[in-house]
C-alpha cells in the first residue's frame, strides 16, 4: 500500500477503505501528516477511540452519508473526535451539507445510525417497501 508522502500539503485527508486496512493504513499516516490537518473517516466500524489511540492529537471526524448522498438528500451523521477544533468542525459540515442534511451525534451512536440510515433509503427504494 503506497502512501503519498506529500500529503502534509493537505487541509484535509479522507480515509476510505476497507476496515480490515485500517491499521496499516494509520501507521504510514502517523509518518506524513501533521497535527493540525483533519482526518475524515468513512469507514465503518472503527470507532473514534482507535483513531486517536494511534494517531495522537489528530484530529478526527467519522462521517457515514447515506445511499441517498448520490441526490443531495443524505442524512449524514457525524462524531467528532476530542483534537478537532470549531473551525474543522464548521468547515466538515459545510463540505458535508453538499450532499444533504448532517447530523452531530456521538460516537458510540454511530454504528446505530449506520444500520438504519444506510439501510433504510436502500431499502425504501426497492420493492421492498411496497411488498412486491
Amino acid at each position: 500500500m503506497i502512501i503519498n508522502t506529500q500529503l502534509s500539503e493537505f487541509d484535509l485527508i479522507v480515509l476510505a477503505v476497507q476496515p480490515k486496512n485500517i491499521e496499516e493504513i494509520l501507521e504510514k499516516l502517523n509518518h506524513s501528516i501533521h497535527s493540525n490537518q483533519l482526518i475524515l473517516s468513512v469507514i465503518t466500524s472503527v470507532p473514534l477511540d482507535y483513531y486517536e489511540d494511534k494517531l495522537v492529537n489528530q484530529p478526527v471526524i467519522r462521517v457515514m452519508p447515506n445511499t441517498s448522498s448520490m441526490i443531495g438528500e443524505s442524512a449524514t451523521a457525524i462524531s467528532i473526535g476530542n483534537h478537532v477544533t470549531e473551525s474543522q468542525l464548521e468547515w466538515a459540515k459545510m463540505l458535508l451539507r453538499s450532499i444533504g442534511e448532517v447530523y452531530v451525534i456521538p460516537d458510540q451512536n454511530m454504528d446505530v445510525f449506520t444500520g438504519i440510515a444506510d439501510s433504510g433509503p436502500a431499502y425504501y427504494g426497492t420493492d421492498g417497501a411496497s411488498g412486491n
